[in-house]
């Protein structure tokens, strides 16, 4: 059980504040989950309203050429989001097996040590790495140009298709993540 306990806290979110209460920082984990989806989300409403107001054409929804600025506040709140998800399910699973006892857990420990590790490879993120690099250099000249780089309106496409990515990397990790910590408990905390 102490093995598994070592495997989450050395997860590199959580890395950061192991010496407190596994509640306290459950409890901080869920705030923070709240706030940046809260705030991606209103990111991201005002970036998918200014990709359609391209194309519609309307005087009061957001203009696209003005969104760059907004692209890099809502993809720094989605990367959070992220990090906060994964860290709020593996804190709640902290709680559940917090004094417990249990033997014969080294496979699923090995298996939620290679899903930890998969999610922190660069490798398998490197399309997500560079469609972001390719966005952010982007909105950065967008930004710094005020509205005047002529190729902004043809990042609409790899805006899209990083967050399909990204969200279909998240959700598999986090399906991976509850799988293994679901048999976890069936096998050690309800038999």
């Amino acid at each position: 059980m102490l093995e598994r306990i070592d495997i989450i806290n050395n997860f590199n979110p959580l890395k950061g504040d192991s010496d407190a209460d596994t509640f306290v920082r459950y409890r901080k984990s869920k705030w923070l989950l709240l706030a940046n989806g809260v705030l991606a989300g209103i990111c991201f409403l005002f970036v998918f309203l200014a990709i359609i107001n391209e194309y519609l054409g309307l005087e009061h929804l957001p203009k696209w050429s003005k969104s760059g600025g907004m692209f890099l506040i809502s993809f720094s709140f989605f990367i959070n989001l992220q990090s906060e998800i994964y860290k709020t399910l593996l804190l709640q699973h902290l709680i559940r097996i917090e004094n417990k006892n249990s033997s014969q857990i080294e496979e699923i420990n090995s298996k939620l040590e290679a899903i930890l590790r998969n999610m922190t490879n660069a490798k398998k993120g490197l399309p997500i790495i560079l469609l972001a690099i390719l966005l952010i250099i982007g909105s950065v000249i967008q930004v710094l140009s005020e509205g005047g780089f002529q190729y902004w309106n043809y990042f609409i496409l790899p805006l899209i298709l990083l967050l399909l990515l990204s969200i279909y990397r998240t959700f598999s990790n986090y399906k991976a993540l509850k799988e293994n910590i679901t048999a976890f408990e069936n096998q050690t905390l309800y038999t």
